[in-house]
C-alpha cells in the first residue's frame, strides 16, 4: 500500500476493502505507526458519510465495519467506529 496525497478534505489517511486484501491491515497499521496520523479504514460495503462537520458510518450488510487507527504512546490504537443513523461531530474522529 502507499500514500498517496488527496483532496484534502478530511484530515485522515483514507483506506478502503480494509478486509479484502490480506496485506491492508499490516501495511496501514505499519503506515501509522511511522507516520502517525489518523486513518479509517473501511470494510467492503461500509463508507464514511460526511456533511459539513458532521460524520456517520452506514453500511450495505450485516458484516460491513469501520475503524480509526491512530498512534498512542508509540503503540497503534485500532477502534471499531459504531453504525449509526444519527450524525455525529467531525471534532470526534480527530481526537486521539
Amino acid at each position: 500500500m502507499i500514500r498517496i496525497k488527496g483532496l484534502g478534505f478530511l484530515p485522515f489517511t483514507g483506506c478502503p476493502h480494509y478486509d479484502v486484501e490480506k496485506e491492508r491491515r499490516p501495511s496501514l497499521i505499519n503506515m501509522v505507526s511511522k507516520n502517525g496520523g489518523i486513518a479509517i479504514a473501511l470494510t467492503d460495503c461500509a463508507a464514511l458519510e460526511v456533511i459539513d462537520d458532521k460524520w456517520r458510518i452506514i453500511t450495505s450488510s450485516k458484516t460491513a465495519h469501520a475503524y480509526r487507527l491512530y498512534r498512542k504512546n508509540g503503540k497503534v490504537i485500532e477502534e471499531e467506529l459504531p453504525q449509526s443513523k444519527r450524525y455525529r461531530p467531525l471534532e470526534e474522529l480527530k481526537r486521539k
